[in-house]
């Protein structure tokens, strides 16, 4: 749901409306950056491009900029949010937002770089 201040800020929240919060009966808005959509799956997210190395990684990263603003999750990996942000009610649906995201940097990258991302312990 969105909240509108008086400055015109929308803030977006997730709402309980049966049982507590962690038992996995609520709801996020889709504007909410820990929404995720029934086909934000694993292999969702494709930019065409591998990063191979620092001989492409500024068109790399611009593309997956791109593509992480467009799905609500640029902020996941670049610093501007972290699990402590949403509290312990959304732990475990920042996780499952957080092995998604990298998943998806998995996908776009070329083998020889998959280590570096499978065992980062955030996207």
């Amino acid at each position: 749901m969105g909240i509108a201040d008086d400055s015109g800020n929308t803030t977006t929240t997730a709402v309980a409306p049966t049982g507590p919060v962690n038992s996995g009966n609520f709801f996020l808005d889709h504007n909410h950056s820990l929404y995720l959509h029934p086909s934000d799956g694993p292999g969702s997210l494709s930019i065409g491009l591998l990063l191979t190395g620092i001989e492409n990684y500024t068109l790399w990263s611009r593309a997956m900029k791109v593509a992480l603003l467009g799905k609500n999750k640029l902020c996941l990996v670049d610093g501007t949010t972290s699990k402590s942000d949403f509290g312990p009610g959304l732990a475990h649906q920042w996780d499952r937002c957080n092995v998604i995201v990298t998943s998806w940097l998995m996908s776009n990258v070329n083998s020889h770089l998959l280590t570096g991302v499978l065992f980062s312990e955030n996207a």
